[in-house]
Parts: structure tokens; C-alpha cells; sequence
């Protein structure tokens, strides 16, 4: 989040629009939370994700099922899965959550993303995004913000659901 905030002030950017989906989802939300001077609207595919489910709730099955990789993720066998496994387990949530493709389409779209994961440090970014431990000392203040969860101000839509605000922009309606 901080890194999209140094960005905007290296390029003279005062607001913009923010949209995001799964990790783009909570960097967004948390711009909008913390930040809303820096956002005009927010448009946000998913639930607020902006900190990890309360333990003492149990969530309905149907939000269990869908979310079932990131119970995975949490558990001793994720780093050894994403290690030793990572192409096919990107592989199969790929196929699960493509839409509608057909199995070529897939494939080409597949193989043109599966590169972004071979990266040394690809394991270590997405364990700390799901698991729930310390994270980066250096953003324990962002962080302490966030796990207050914040309301979201700014105009803002999730097009997955209903509007979260009554009054959606004319510049997030348009796309």
C-alpha cells in the first residue's frame, strides 16, 4: 500500500481511481480506509478483506467452500505445497476460477501468467499474504490501522454484490 502512495507522489497523481480483486481487492481497500484523500472511488470485486476473519465466528459453508485455499494456505503443508508444487496448484485455481473459458483459451491465458510465479520470492509473497502471522515490522502502524477495520468512505461499488455506498460516481459506473 505505502509503495502505490510513493508512486502516486513520484508521478503528481492527488487521487485516483482504485480497482481490485482478491490481494488488489485489500490494497485498494486499505487506500480507501486509510488514505481516502488519495482515492476517488473504489471499485472492489470480493468481500472486504482488509483483515483476517474473527476465529470465534464460524463463517456459512458457502464462504468456507469458496475460500478453501486460503485455509490451505494457513496450514504447515502450504510452503512445501507452493514450493514443490506451485505450477500445478496455479494450474488447477486457474482452471477453477477462469470464466467460462473454454479449455484452449485457458491454456494460452495460462501460459503467458504462469511466468509471474517463478520468481525467487513468489512463495514468501504469498504466504505472508495469507498466513496469519507477524507480517513487516516496518508497517505495524498500517497495520494496527487495519486490523481495527476501518469503514470505507469514498464512494465505492462491489460489483459482486450490492452497491456499498447510495451513491456510486458517474467515473465508477462508467469503467
Amino acid at each position: 500500500m505505502v509503495d502505490v502512495l510513493e508512486i502516486m507522489d513520484a508521478l503528481d497523481i492527488d487521487n485516483a481511481m482504485f480497482a481490485g480483486h482478491g490481494w488488489g481487492a485489500r490494497v485498494a481497500q486499505g487506500l480507501a480506509a486509510l488514505y481516502p484523500e488519495y482515492v476517488e472511488c473504489l471499485l472492489s470485486f470480493g468481500r472486504y478483506a482488509l483483515t483476517a476473519p474473527n476465529k470465534e465466528l464460524l463463517p456459512p459453508y458457502s464462504t468456507s467452500e469458496a475460500h478453501w485455499f486460503e485455509h490451505l494456505l494457513n496450514t504447515s503443508s502450504a510452503e512445501k505445497i507452493l514450493e514443490e508444487d506451485m505450477e500445478r496448484s496455479a494450474r488447477y485455481l486457474w482452471a477453477i476460477w477462469s470464466p467460462g473459458w473454454d479449455a484452449t483459451e485457458r491454456e494460452i491465458a495460462f501460459a503467458g501468467v504462469v511466468k509471474s510465479f517463478v520468481t525467487p520470492d513468489f512463495v514468501e509473497i504469498v504466504l505472508s499474504a495469507y498466513m496469519e502471522k507477524g507480517g513487516d515490522p516496518r508497517l505495524s502502524d498500517i497495520q494496527a490501522s487495519l486490523s481495527e477495520r476501518p469503514k470505507i468512505t469514498v464512494p465505492h461499488y462491489n460489483p459482486s454484490g450490492r452497491p456499498r455506498s447510495t451513491r456510486v460516481p458517474g467515473r465508477c459506473r462508467q469503467g
